[in-house]
């Protein structure tokens, strides 16, 4: 067969595939290959999967759209983890997770226990998750395990506020894939790019607002917390013996940027970019170095959401 009738074939296919499924591949790659799983990657595929159960059955007596679309995500991650190649797109053939260990979940009969459950569940999960991490080799293992680390956060973070508004999550165009992620300082430095552009429209915000404002004194306490995030990436590349990029003059902004509605998406937007930066070199990272920056990824996305941010179900990814 020739090259041009081969491309015809592969791009049949991947049309046909694309029709078919819900969320589909762009990578077109359906081949499994194996990949020798550690028990702390079994037990997070438990752990996904129970959590999955639970937040399906609390959706009788909790906010019924988020507990669904949280069993969506967090049952697309326990199938990831099951299968022979996490990276290798969705398989139809992959090693069930029940096989595993039995999926007990706790009993749920009202709102009390749900969220009892909830946050059982979420803990354990977020416990299998981190063991991922600390075990994971740098590169697209250590980001798939950062992935799992703050989306559950964000799990945790909702149960604090399960009244809270917050955009759903979305499965999203992208599944893990075997990418390159570059070296650990070219990650440090984009993170520590947004950490700058975050800073300064916190502190322009706060500028609007007189002293003793409620929603003034929000943004200065985040914008503390972010410097000390930019101290704490600008040490890493330091410790490379390179130059830390300096914040710029001044960064876009809305126009207007007066309202507190302009000034929370413009907030949240710079979140959601610090933390797709931060799992990014998290990942770069590996090993038990990068859990204290997932878990602020974690913290970023998590604050991102209640500011009307749309996370997908593989943060960090996309």
């Amino acid at each position: 067969m020739d090259l041009s009738r081969r491309g015809l074939l592969g791009a049949a296919l991947a049309l046909g595939l694309a029709g078919c499924l819900p969320n589909p591949d762009p990578r077109m790659n359906w081949q499994p290959s194996p990949w020798p799983s550690s028990d702390a990657w079994r037990q997070a595929a438990i752990a996904e999967a129970k959590l999955a159960q639970v937040y399906q059955q609390a959706a009788g007596h909790l906010a019924a759209d988020w507990c669904q679309r949280a069993s969506e995500l967090h049952q697309a991650q326990a199938d990831v983890l099951a299968q022979p190649d996490p990276w290798g797109g969705y398989q139809t053939d992959h090693q069930p997770v029940e096989p595993w260990g039995a999926l007990d979940t706790p009993v749920i009969s009202d709102r009390a226990s749900a969220l009892a459950a909830q946050h059982e569940l979420a803990s354990q999960c977020l416990t299998a998750a981190t063991s991922c991490l600390n075990q994971a080799v740098a590169g697209v293992e250590a980001l798939l395990a950062t992935s799992l680390v703050v989306s559950v956060c964000v799990d945790v973070d909702w149960h604090q506020g399960p009244s809270t508004v917050r955009p759903l999550p979305v499965p999203g165009s992208v599944l893990p894939s075997r990418i390159n992620l570059g070296s650990d300082i070219e990650a440090a430095q984009a993170a520590l790019s947004h950490a700058h552009e975050l800073k300064y429209t916190l502190v322009t915000a706060a500028g609007i607002h007189s002293r003793g404002n409620s929603f003034r004194s929000q943004l200065l306490k985040r914008h503390k917390t972010v410097s000390r995030w930019a101290k704490d990436i600008q040490a890493i590349i330091w410790q490379a013996g390179i130059e830390p990029i300096p914040p710029q003059l001044s960064y876009p902004l809305p126009n207007p940027f007066r309202s507190e509605t302009a000034i929370k998406a413009a907030w949240g937007a710079g979140e959601a970019n610090l933390a797709q930066t931060q799992i990014r070199l998290a990942g770069a990272l590996g090993g038990p170095t990068s859990e204290t920056i997932a878990n602020r990824a974690g913290d970023g996305w998590a604050v991102a959401t209640t500011l009307g941010q749309t996370m997908t179900f593989w943060p960090g990814w996309v």
